[in-house]
Parts: C-alpha cells; structure tokens; sequence
C-alpha cells in the first residue's frame, strides 16, 4: 500500500486490488466487526456491509435503499443451495473464483457439492459479470463436464 499524505494529520491510504483481496478474504465469515447478517437455506452468515456494498451492485442499491431491515438482516429470498450461496458470497470478499470454491471449515458439514450452474445462476440475478465469467471460464477449461464438484 501507498501512504499518502492529505494534510499533516491524516493519511491517507491507496492499495492495488490485490492487496485490498488478500486482506478482505480472511473474514469471510467472521462474527468480529460483521454488521449484517444474511439468512438462507435455515442459516445465518455473518456478513460486512462495507464489503457486499463495494462488491456488489446488487446490495449497494438494497443496502442504500433505507430499508429497515437492512441495517441488520438480509433475507434470501431465493432457495439457492447454501453452498453455492457461500461461493458467491466468498467471491464478493476475496474476487478469486478458484478461491471462492474453497468452501470454509464452519460450512462443509452442511454443503455436500457445489453447483456450477446454480453459481451461474445467481451471479446472473445478483449482477455479478466478473464471477458469471470466471465460472464460465472455469466451466469451458473442465470441458463442460463438471455441473457439480466436491467442496
């Protein structure tokens, strides 16, 4: 990272993509400093609105929008599987495909295979094109065969 200074007292910060990457994935749901709450599939994830709002159109509108219940608690609608859900919501906090399919210790009882086609599915409503195209590239370089992998 590159320090900057604005005045005297207060710097300011600037780092490349990657280091901002390396440094969000870790919390990937970490109870400590969340804010938010997602609820899906009978589970509720820990979540960090500052991290889904830069990441994501999708919750910057809904985060923005004012609604009550968004100052705490986001419902998922959709019955998306939790383990696709978890991958997309990963990528959001590391922007690594290959590193969002790593489906973290706290989950793998209760995800038994992540969907491919499913990870498509919400990257296309949530208006994710980044993870839409890693997931097609990853998609293409297994030749297609792989609909559903192993956590």
């Amino acid at each position: 990272c590159l320090t900057l200074l604005r005045s005297a007292k207060i710097p300011a910060v600037l780092c490349s993509p990657t280091q901002v990457k390396t440094s969000l994935a870790p919390v990937f749901l970490e109870d400590e400093f969340s804010d938010i709450s997602l609820h899906i599939s009978g589970r509720i994830l820990p979540c960090h609105k500052l991290i889904m709002w830069v990441s994501s159109p999708y919750y910057k509108t809904l985060l923005n929008s004012q609604m009550s219940e968004t100052r705490s608690a986001i419902y998922v609608q959709e019955s998306w599987e939790l383990s696709s859900f978890a991958v997309f919501l990963k990528y959001l906090y590391c922007r690594d495909f290959l590193e969002a399919l790593e489906i973290p210790a706290s989950l793998r009882g209760e995800c038994n295979q992540i969907d491919i086609s499913e990870i498509l599915s919400i990257a296309d409503k949530y208006h994710q094109l980044d993870l839409l195209k890693s997931a097609l590239e990853y998609t293409i370089a297994n030749e297609g065969k792989l609909n559903t992998i192993a956590p």
